[in-house]
């Protein structure tokens, strides 16, 4: 394999012939501005050369939590490339660390930095991704977190898809969609609000975070113990209410997108009361506890096949047993769930929901969970956002969405202010009671081709004291 530093590598030998020489200060006392070498300008400009005058060597410091002032004190044998560079950068980039620069040559720092450049450079060790470091940033125990939210549904004729397409500035007329990043320790909780803003809504109906059904029946074995064994831990208890779930919804006047910042915005805590683990547990077993005895039905496809012959047809009880011994399926058929099982708690955080694309899922530790995470708001409107991860942001960069000095800035924004940044977006946002992405497109056209124009004036009133604005902005001020 080809090297691809020996521009700068090629100086080793002369730092461990006479390294000191590369850059001293004059013996006069009096003269105090360093004699640099030609080898020593020659290195410089090939740093330079090889990494540009890139200012994010400072960020790559800091959220590996380094202090310029212990450089010397690292292992820099383990470091990785990302570190390695950010160190000469920081070295050669200003004469402000005039002094530490000298001391580098004197100390044998900046020959140690050079092997370990080309070490990496030989084992091939040298990413080629040019924003997943990013990912691997930390502020305390924080980093950011790279989610791609796309909203969709199956059901869209082609003519809503050229609406879309149209004027609803979606690509490809069959998806909206967001890239984001967000704090690691957000609950769902929180990021519903940040959903709630992205997509235009205003926090007024129903929603659930679940898993695809494959993922979902998996942890549960279709059983309802295996249901009942992990409520409090990721499912919602039976009795979780509208109250409960809406614990810190105090929106009284004023701003809505105001009020939804600040409920994404860090620090983060949930209070929902039947989240509490033990809440959660002692929930679930006093309802099976209240279905020892349960009738239990067949399905509605076997009673509708029976209706088509006998309009007189009665569900049948198959069987009499405890709920605990059923599948979910069997108790679904037989008892009504306003809740349902499948909804996560939104104490649970993103992070620990969802794994990076490629990232295997460790089931013996549970989590991550998936690799999807599904979002439903409004189950009238009934709204299907799927939320993916990824640990890179490499496509936004490959695609002209956006730059590499964006991503590096957003990530620093996430980390210094625990608040969720836009980095692109495809589609304009809807509107809550609009009736789907289907009634979305049909609102565009009654609104840009409708023939009677004071209706499509009225519509366009009427959504506009929802929020909705198709004017362009600034895709940071999204959140």
């Amino acid at each position: 394999m080809e090297k691809r530093f020996t521009k700068i590598t090629r100086h080793i030998p002369a730092l461990e012939d006479h390294g000191s020489f590369f850059m001293r200060y004059a013996r006069d006392a009096a003269f105090r501005s360093p004699l640099i070498s030609s080898e020593c300008k020659d290195l410089f400009q090939a740093i330079l050369h090889a990494f540009g005058r890139d200012e994010s060597w400072e960020d790559t410091l800091t959220f590996k939590g380094i202090m310029p002032e212990e450089i010397f004190d690292l292992e820099l044998e383990v470091q990785p490339f990302e570190v390695v560079v950010a160190l000469l950068l920081y070295l050669t980039s200003a004469f402000v660390f005039e002094d530490r620069l000298v001391d580098s040559f004197h100390n044998g720092y900046m020959l140690r930095l050079l092997k370990r450049l080309d070490a990496l450079d030989q084992e091939g060790a040298i990413p080629e991704s040019p924003t997943e470091d990013y990912f691997t940033w930390y502020f305390g125990d924080l980093s950011a977190l790279r989610l791609r939210l796309e909203l969709r549904t199956e059901y869209l004729s082609n003519h809503e898809k050229i609406m879309l397409k149209r004027y609803g500035e979606a690509p490809t007329g069959e998806v909206i969609s967001r890239d984001i990043l967000t704090p690691s320790d957000m609950p769902l909780h929180n990021l519903h609000y940040a959903i709630q803003r992205l997509f235009g809504w205003q926090n007024s109906h129903l929603r659930r975070f679940y898993l695809p059904d494959a993922i979902y029946e998996d942890l549960t074995g279709n059983t309802v113990k295996g249901w009942a064994d992990l409520v409090g831990i990721l499912f919602q208890p039976p009795s979780e209410s509208e109250h409960d779930l809406f614990w810190d919804d105090d929106y009284e006047s004023g701003s809505i997108n105001a009020w939804l910042r600040r409920k994404y915005t860090g620090p983060y805590q949930f209070d929902g009361f039947y989240e509490i683990p033990t809440m959660a547990r002692k929930d679930v077993e006093a309802f099976l506890n209240s279905f020892q005895d349960l009738e239990v039905r067949e399905s509605f496809s076997s009673y509708f096949e029976r209706e088509k012959e006998n309009e007189d047809a009665k569900f049948k009880i198959l069987r009499r047993a405890p709920a605990i011994e059923l599948t979910l399926d069997e108790l679904h058929q037989s008892i009504m769930m306003d809740q349902g099982t499948d909804r996560l708690l939104e104490r649970l955080t993103v992070e620990d929901v969802l794994a990076a694309e490629g990232e295997p899922l460790a089931r013996e530790d549970l989590f991550p969970l998936t690799h999807e995470l599904l979002y439903n708001y409004d189950f009238g409107d009934n709204w299907e956002i799927s939320i993916r991860r990824l640990d890179h942001a490499d496509d936004l960069i490959r695609e002209h969405k956006a730059s590499r000095e964006e991503i590096r800035q957003g990530v620093t924004y996430v980390l210094t202010r625990h608040q969720p940044i836009c980095l692109y977006r495809e589609g304009l946002s809807p509107m809550d009671d609009v009736g789907g992405l289907s009634g979305f497109a049909r609102f565009l056209y009654d609104v840009y081709e409708g023939e009677d124009r004071k209706e499509s004036a009225a519509l366009l009133r009427w959504a506009k004291s929802l929020g909705w604005n198709p004017a362009k902005k600034a895709v940071a001020k999204l959140l």
